[in-house]
């Protein structure tokens, strides 16, 4: 690899970590930010909320007038490191 490509990437990567040393957390997040972080699509983390799996705030608003969840930072984060809660609902067999 050419010395100059490899000085622009360098370049590149250092760019790319001041911006995450400089970047703050939000509190909370809508599903499909919590999904896009997750790598997850909005649907099931819609369904990690309801089943308590993914803990989650009910708010006013939202499509349907049922409400929208947030998903706080911290939940995110426990998420990636453990996965699922154990749900809170338990369905009938």
């Amino acid at each position: 690899m050419p010395e100059e490509e490899l000085r622009e990437r360098l370049e590149r990567i250092i760019e790319l970590l001041q911006r995450l040393m400089n970047h703050t957390p939000r509190a909370a997040y809508k599903v499909n930010e919590a999904a896009e972080s997750l790598s997850l699509s909005p649907w099931y983390v819609r369904q990690l909320c309801r089943s308590g799996e993914l803990l989650a705030e009910r708010i006013d608003g939202g499509a349907g007038g049922k409400g929208e969840y947030r998903v706080t930072h911290d939940e995110l984060e426990r998420y990636r490191l453990e996965g699922k809660r154990r749900p809170l609902k338990e369905k009938n067999a």
